[in-house]
């Protein structure tokens, strides 16, 4: 009975601890729109639509989990059932209204918070029901902690630096010097956090009993702490409510571990702080024995390989890898705490001169004494090479750094110098703009439809390959040999070698083509027809339109009878060129039999990293590709020869020279850059430097100039649509696009110079400069910054953030942004 309540306990914890997670991330808009609402992880949807069933088979199994408790008659065990019963058999409804009907908003906060409860139940329980034995001290405590954290220390450092070494198999001195730095000082805190917990217990008459609730809340305040600080900055929350949930979250966690300890935990043990942290290991791992020793050491190292493997090539943020090395540390203080003899002799005065010597040399590198001869930014910076591998110095360098210094608005940044909201703060109140602000669309009128030129209206093909880097296409980049048929389009073409995405993922860039500019944060303004000018377009010159619909379109696009779906029935996880060409190919004939013209739209995932992931990162030919990545560049070289095969279809069926054909990308991705992989909400330059290659009718092109090196953005093809069928374009705000092409023998248009590209799903927004060589990043959520050359390569060359480029950085991006705030009639709420 015992092993049976033990094993429902653990099913009952993880389920509502699931429970809390997945109405935590449901209460995200981008969260809930780009990855719940699709589909994209079956797991999560499962899990969604049977949480109801299974929150009524939790309540039996938590009658099991309790039944030694019941069986005692304990007071707190039994009335506490007895309410769960009750309120379970009260909220059957959930069975009839599972997690799949929440939406984003405050109850998917509530709800994450009411799952949390029945999990604290269970540790309060055991908490009560532990047992103490006090007696006089016969050992220094101080003594041992100070053996503990210095242990733990040099258990995480090694492990992950071997991890590391194993990963880049590069050795840097410099990083590994700044990670023994960042390790010391932060299990240093922890001994000082030791030191604090055990004074305040001697104050008392029973102290291990009151070590043992001070170090079941330190681990509980610690794994929240911890939980706020890794997984708010992932998912770009920074509000109270969200806040509290998640921090919450981690305390839980902590204080069932903690609890289990205090109640499990053998009588004898007179070191409350011992007591508490020994559940956090299982019973076995406490063994003297050295083949069980052996065994938990082995398993910790597996945990932490796990943890690096799982970040390896799909890692939203590093989220994963922090997880990993907080987990890792918990794990080494925990087996430190049991393992260090009872007995350790060192100098009362040792400990506290080691800590005070680790806390005087950060305050010094950290600029935090008047002598200070350096930054903690510039320290840390330097190790960017070291954390590459090594997550565990990642995690406290994004810990450790300062936010970079704030530029003071002005009137002409759309904001009056003593307007009192400092430029991160500005950020955030403009981005992801919650569901429960209602927001009235605004009309998007890039040209006067009424009035235009007589010309034919070609059929259109639009391209846009989700993620897709130029550098891995041959127009690009001259070491591409896997992509013949995308050069031979491109020599037929315009390639725009300065061109940009305006946002970093799909979120916002795919509803921005539409628009022809930019948009408000948030997903979405409702109803969105209004701004969506290609589509009022089209539905004036009597475009049919094959799609591609995703559930991003499904917002932005109404459907009505022009629209012929291709790719019907397949989820967007799914999409891929090939089978969206083939459906195309299938309908050309149409075209040849029918006068009226054609929109093609399609967005392939081939190469996202989500797919990359889902489908084993390997590549589908089994090349090698030099230094490119395989399992995207042999994707690449599958989707050339499709592309080709339609090109060559056209040309055969003579509908190639009467057809405008965009190929391009919503964004492009990382792949390992310092680590990074995916785009996550990102702006570094293999981010948001996009191909676009435009082949115009042969009866445009002939009438018609552009500049291939001028700046352009995505957000220019719907302008450009627009001049093609011979309407004037007058761009009623600098947030929008324009054509990309003009009359031969008229002046080049002047672009006005706005350059604001941001992310999709966080408070991360980039300036680039009128000549696309240098773009400045403001991270709203590391409160970083940063500075890229670009050199044509597919990821710059990172540069020195000064104080000149800073100020006009942030003047330049809050103005831009208040310029999209302006056109939309949007005023963010006084917090």
């Amino acid at each position: 009975m015992i092993i049976a309540a033990s094993v429902a306990r653990a099913l009952v914890i993880v389920f509502w601890l699931a429970s809390a997670a997945y109405a935590f991330l449901l209460s995200v808009p981008f969260v809930y729109e780009q990855f719940l609402l699709p589909g994209l992880v079956p797991a999560l949807v499962a899990f969604a639509r049977w949480q109801g069933v299974l929150s009524l088979v939790a309540a039996p199994l938590l009658a099991l989990a309790l039944w030694p408790d019941l069986a005692a008659r304990r007071a707190l065990v039994s009335g506490g059932l007895l309410i769960w019963l009750a309120s379970m058999a009260g909220v059957g409804g959930l069975v009839a209204s599972p997690l799949t009907t929440l939406q984003p908003g405050a109850w998917a906060l509530t709800l994450a918070a009411a799952a949390l409860v029945p999990v604290i139940w269970l540790a309060v329980i055991d908490l009560t029901q532990a047992t103490w034995t006090d007696a006089a001290r016969t050992t220094d405590p101080l003594a041992r902690d100070a053996v503990v954290t210095l242990f733990a220390a040099v258990a995480s450092v090694s492990l992950f630096a071997a991890a590391g070494l194993a990963t880049t198999r590069a050795f840097d001195p410099l990083g590994a010097v700044l990670s023994v730095s960042a390790h010391a000082l932060l299990f240093a805190a922890l001994f000082a956090v030791f030191v604090l917990v055990r004074a305040v217990a001697d104050l008392t008459s029973k102290p291990s009993q009151w070590e043992a609730f001070g170090a079941v809340v330190m681990v509980a305040a610690l794994l929240g702490i911890a939980a706020a600080v890794v997984i708010l900055p992932a998912v770009s929350q920074r509000d109270g409510p969200s806040q509290a949930v998640v921090t919450a979250f981690g305390a839980t966690i902590g204080l069932v571990l903690a609890s289990r300890g205090a109640r499990h935990g053998h009588a004898r043990e007179r070191d409350g702080l011992v007591l508490a942290l020994g559940g956090i290991l299982p019973r076995w791992a406490q063994s003297h024995r050295p083949i069980q020793r052996a065994g938990w050491a082995v398993l910790v190292v597996a945990v932490a390989v796990a943890f690096r493997a799982a970040s390896g090539s799909m890692d939203w943020n590093f989220v994963v890898a922090k997880m990993g090395a907080v987990v890792v540390w918990v794990l080494v203080l925990a087996t430190a705490a049991q393992w260090t003899p009872a007995r350790v002799y060192l100098p009362s005065a040792t400990p506290f001169g080691v800590c005070a010597a680790v806390l005087a040399v950060y305050l010094v590198a950290a600029g935090r004494l008047p002598f200070g001869p350096v930054t903690v930014d510039a320290a840390m910076r330097a190790g960017d090479v070291w954390a590459v591998g090594d997550p565990s110095f990642r995690t406290l360098r994004d810990w450790l750094q300062r936010p970079v210094p704030q530029v003071e608005a002005t009137a002409a940044d759309g904001g009056a110098p003593a307007d009192g909201v400092g430029f991160f703060d500005f950020l955030q109140a403009h981005t992801n703009i919650g569901r429960s602000i209602q927001i009235a669309p605004v009309a998007v009128r890039l040209a006067d439809l009424s009035v235009r030129r007589e010309v034919r209206r070609p059929h259109v093909f639009v391209f846009v390959i989700d993620s897709l880097r130029r550098d891995y296409l041959s127009p690009y980049n001259p070491a591409v040999t896997f992509t013949p048929a995308i050069q031979q389009f491109a020599a037929e073409s315009t390639v725009f070698t300065r061109a940009f995405t305006r946002y970093g993922a799909t979120g916002l860039s795919v509803p921005s083509i539409w628009v022809g500019g930019m948009v408000l944060h948030k997903q979405y303004v409702l109803p969105f027809a209004p701004m969506n000018a290609l589509h009022d377009l089209l539905g004036h010159h009597g475009y049919r339109r094959w799609m591609s619909m995703d559930n991003i379109v499904e917002i932005i696009m109404p459907r009505d009878g022009s629209l012929d779906e291709i790719d019907r029935g397949v989820g967007v996880g799914d999409f891929r060129m090939c089978a969206s060409i083939d459906d195309v190919r299938k309908r050309l004939d149409r075209l040849t039999a029918d006068a009226a013209p054609t929109f093609v739209w399609s967005l392939p995932q081939d190469v996202h990293v989500a797919v990359l992931n889902r489908e084993g990162n390997a590549a589908v030919d089994g090349r090698a590709y030099d230094a490119f990545y395989p399992p995207y560049a042999s994707r690449v070289r599958r989707f050339d020869e499709c592309f080709g095969g339609f090109v060559n279809d056209l040309k055969a069926k003579g509908l190639y020279d009467d057809s405008l054909i965009v190929l391009t990308s919503d964004h492009g991705d990382s792949l390992g850059e310092e680590g990074r992989w995916g785009h996550a909400y990102t702006l570094y330059p293999e981010v948001v430097q996009v191909p676009l290659v435009v082949h115009l009718p042969a009866y445009a092109r002939a009438g018609l100039e552009t500049d291939a090196a001028q700046l352009a953005f995505t957000t220019d093809i719907t302008p450009t649509l627009h001049a093609l069928l011979g309407h004037t374009v007058t761009a009623p705000s600098p947030i929008f696009g324009q054509p990309l092409y003009w009359p031969k023998g008229a002046a080049k248009p002047a672009r006005p110079p706005f350059g604001l590209m941001a992310s999709s799903y966080g408070s991360i927004y980039g300036w680039v400069d009128a000549a696309g060589e240098q773009m400045y990043i403001a991270d709203g959520v590391a409160l970083r910054d940063y500075v890229y050359r670009l050199d044509g390569s597919g990821t710059g060359i990172a540069e020195t953030v000064t104080p000149a480029a800073r100020a006009a950085g942030q003047r330049a991006i809050r103005g831009g942004i208040q310029a999209i705030a302006d056109y939309y009639q949007f005023t963010p709420p006084t917090r």
